[in-house]
């Protein structure tokens, strides 16, 4: 089956830009690709963070987002971005099941199983809790 709609994880990191390729690679004609950042404003942070440092987080998005998105126009292929709050593995898993995707694809960072058992990881959490088949680019 040829997926019509694929959500891709754009964190900036190259990883994320790699799955951006998997994702123009596996588009049809009719394909929409959603670019999807999501921008975790954690309460633990809170003291730490401004409204500047925010802003130039939204802005850093933004950037990442709009270079997404001429990489999908460069391909002529049709795409949409949306900046998302939250944690993002739970944020990405209800966005694509809630706007019915066929297909996520995302980077895999490769932060070692060590930090993964303490830090955790979004495409660990996102590979075992979508119903939506995802795809890992490394």
């Amino acid at each position: 089956m040829k997926p019509r709609k694929i959500l891709a994880s754009i964190d900036g990191s190259p990883s994320s830009f790699k799955a951006l390729d998997t994702a123009l690679k596996l588009a049809f004609n009719d394909t929409t690709i959603t670019c999807v950042y999501v921008h975790e404003n954690r309460p633990e942070y809170k003291s730490f963070f401004n409204p500047k440092v925010n802003a130039k987080i939204v802005k850093d998005a933004s950037r990442f987002l709009d270079r997404a998105m001429k990489k999908c126009k460069k391909h002529n292929i049709r795409c949409n971005d949306k900046i998302l709050h939250g944690r993002p593995g739970p944020r990405i898993v209800s966005f694509a099941q809630d706007h019915h995707f066929d297909l996520i694809v995302m980077g895999s960072r490769g932060i070692g199983k060590l930090a993964e058992i303490f830090l955790g990881s979004v495409s660990n959490y996102v590979v075992h809790k979508s119903k939506i088949p995802v795809t890992i680019v490394k």
